[in-house]
Formats: structure tokens, C-alpha cells, sequence
């Protein structure tokens, strides 16, 4: 494919690559699993040519068949350095970036785009002595060195010799790349990295972003130990209480603690029903056999509480005196003699005594001297 030059930049065209949530910055060697027919088809294009490939990213990943307006217009002109087809009739590709790339405009051919781009000239070699002598500048690299050895401490996933990859890097612009190739981020920040053309502003990009990820990564980290801590006292606890049941066993002693005993105390002073018995000793056992810091042993001490508590066998003499309930109901309910006849005979009958029946004379009661009686009074007990 040919290339028209200008001044400042050189514009070319080159088959298109739509990448998912994948953005190449320059010097960064990332493989790439390529399914779609146009892709494989740019892939096909370039292999015999010379190679080289324009890599850009989806504005949203989730389209299957993207058109221009899906694509970020900033990508990067990537070199194939090994291509194999999979038995499903996918490719699985390793490429390299080389350089930035402004897409200037989309051809269709055939079932695959080809791109007319303009690179940037790169002005960091001319500029060389002048950023050494610049303190601002080494200020700043210094700074975003100092973040990145941060960023590696706090992050698992990168070994600790990531870092001598970076420090001898003289040209600003590709120290911004390295370490944005390194960096765990969402493809949006890494494209706002990719399309900060002059490598000043790049850097300040980036220094933001490490030191909003190391932020992160403390908070991570405090969160971690927080739970690392809390499962490790958990595991202690669960392990010496299955070993004092170990050794319990082995002692052959009856095994049980200061808690289950007194609550087979407590069982044994009730004469409960068989099967309430039964159930309660069915409860104990098995918080025997719970470890007591767990969640169901609570559920099952607050059972045996509140069942244990309830007033077993325990009865209340009930003291009829009608000739007190007569004097009481002639001092609260002047006249209403009907209704204080029916309630007297309702007293002798013993009637309202039968648990069955309690529920609905308490009902009629209450009718009959509502009905008889807007401000009645109900009599004391």
C-alpha cells in the first residue's frame, strides 16, 4: 500500500482490526482472538502484504458487527508477529504495536475495512538533550516512576522486576506506554492514554491515573486483611474447638460443656409433653455439635431459651366468689339486669371455664355490654 507524506505526519492506509475491550498502546505485545469474518479477512490482507495492521477499539464492546461510528478514530499501527488458526476457525494473533495512528477514513473491500491513517512525528529524539536539561520534566518522570514502583508494591498480579523494564527508558513518550501497557485498567482510560498524542500530556495522564489505582489498590489491600484476619481467627476457633473434641473422645469423657448441661438441667426440672421433650433433646444435641461461633448455634440457643422459660407445669388457682361479682357488676353497670343475669348464669354454669369455650363467651360478653352500653366499663378481675 502506498503512502502520501507531508510535513509533519505521514498518511497511509493499512486493513482494519476492531478490537473488544482491548486498546494497543506502541511497544506492547498483547495476542488478540479473532472470530469475526471481516477481522479475519484484515488479518488475511495483511499477512500478505507486509504485515503491519491497524489496530482500533470499540467504543462499545458488546457489538458484534461494528461500522465507523463504533470505532475510536485513535488506534495503533501493529505488526503480526505470529498468527494460528484454531480447529473452531478462529485465529488466535500476537501483534506489536508500533506507532499511533489518526484514522482518517474508512474503505470498504470486500468483507474488510482499509483505513487511510496519519502518524505523528516523533519529536522525543529531537528533543533529548533539551528534556534532560528541562528539571520540570525530569520532576515528572521522576514522579511517575515513583507511582509505578508504588502501583507494582500494592498490585499481586505484577512481579516486582516489572519495574527494571521501565527505569532505563530515556524517551518520555515510550516510558508513558510501557507502563500503561502494565497497568490492570478499563479500556476507556486506556484509550483516553492512547489519544493524549503530546507525551506531556500523557504523562500528567498517567500520573493521574497511578495514583488513583494505588488509592484503589490500599483500599483493596485493608479490605483483604480486614477478611484475611477474620477467617483466620475463625479457622483458629473451629480448630481448637474440633480438637477439644478430639481429645474428649480419645479421654472418653461424656464431652459436653458448662452450656449443654445446663440446659439438660433445665430440661429435667419440666415434666414437658413426649414429644416437646423429644424435640428439645433433639435441639440440644445437635448444638453439641455446632461450633459455637457459628450462626446456627445462635438460632438454636435463642430456641432453647424461649422454650425452656415458658411456665411448664405451672398452675394458677382461679378464686370464683359470685357474690363479689355481683356487688361489682351493680357498682359498674347501673341497671342492664338482663345482661347481668345472663352473666351470672354464666358464673354458676361454669361454662366459660372449658378452653374451647373461653374465646367465644369472652366475644359474647363483650357484645352484649357494648351493645347495651356505649361507655360500659368491663368489671375487675
Amino acid at each position: 500500500m502506498m503512502a502520501e507524506k507531508n510535513d509533519n505526519n505521514r498518511e497511509q492506509m493499512y486493513p482494519l482490526l476492531a478490537s473488544r475491550g482491548v486498546v494497543v498502546f506502541p511497544y506492547m505485545v498483547v495476542p488478540l482472538l479473532v472470530g469475526r469474518d471481516k477481522s479475519v479477512e484484515a488479518l488475511e490482507e495483511a499477512m500478505l502484504a507486509d504485515k503491519k495492521i491497524v489496530v482500533a477499539a470499540q467504543k462499545d464492546e458488546t457489538v458484534e458487527e461494528p461500522v465507523k461510528d463504533d470505532l475510536y478514530r485513535v488506534g495503533t499501527i501493529t505488526e503480526v508477529k505470529q498468527l494460528v488458526k484454531l480447529p473452531n476457525g478462529m485465529i488466535k494473533v500476537i501483534v506489536e504495536g508500533i506507532e499511533r495512528a489518526r484514522i482518517l477514513e474508512f474503505t470498504k473491500i470486500d468483507q474488510y475495512f482499509a483505513v487511510s491513517i496519519e502518524t505523528f512525528k516523533n519529536e522525543e529524539m529531537e528533543e533529548l538533550t533539551r528534556i534532560e536539561a528541562d528539571n520540570e520534566v525530569q520532576a515528572l518522570l521522576r514522579s511517575v516512576i515513583n507511582e509505578f514502583q508504588k502501583y507494582v508494591k500494592f498490585n499481586p498480579n505484577l512481579p516486582a522486576e516489572t519495574v527494571v523494564s521501565v527505569v532505563n527508558i530515556e524517551e518520555p513518550g515510550r516510558l508513558a506506554d510501557v507502563i500503561a501497557s502494565h497497568l490492570e485498567l478499563k479500556y476507556k482510560k486506556e484509550q483516553k492514554l492512547l489519544e493524549a498524542i503530546s507525551w506531556k500530556e500523557r504523562l500528567y495522564t498517567l500520573l493521574e491515573i497511578l495514583n488513583k489505582e494505588i488509592e484503589i489498590l490500599k483500599i483493596e489491600q485493608d479490605i483483604n486483611k480486614k477478611v484475611r484476619k477474620q477467617v483466620e481467627k475463625t479457622q483458629k476457633e473451629y480448630y481448637l474447638k474440633e480438637k477439644i473434641k478430639a481429645i474428649r473422645e480419645e479421654l472418653e469423657e461424656d464431652g459436653e460443656d458448662d452450656e449443654i448441661k445446663y440446659y439438660r438441667n433445665k430440661l429435667n426440672q419440666f415434666q414437658l409433653p413426649e414429644k416437646a421433650t423429644e424435640k428439645v433433646e433433639q435441639e440440644i444435641d445437635k448444638l453439641k455439635k455446632t461450633p459455637g461461633i457459628s450462626p446456627e448455634a445462635t438460632v438454636i440457643r435463642n430456641y432453647l431459651d424461649c422454650v425452656l422459660d415458658l411456665p411448664w407445669n405451672k398452675e394458677k388457682e382461679e378464686k370464683i366468689d359470685i357474690n363479689r361479682a355481683e356487688k361489682i357488676l351493680n357498682e359498674d353497670h347501673y341497671d342492664l339486669e338482663d345482661v347481668k343475669r345472663e352473666f351470672w348464669n354464666l358464673l354458676l354454669s361454669g361454662n366459660w371455664l372449658h378452653p374451647r369455650k373461653v374465646p367465644f363467651y369472652a366475644w359474647w360478653v363483650h357484645r352484649v355490654l357494648v351493645k347495651h352500653h356505649w361507655g360500659v366499663l368491663l368489671p375487675e378481675p
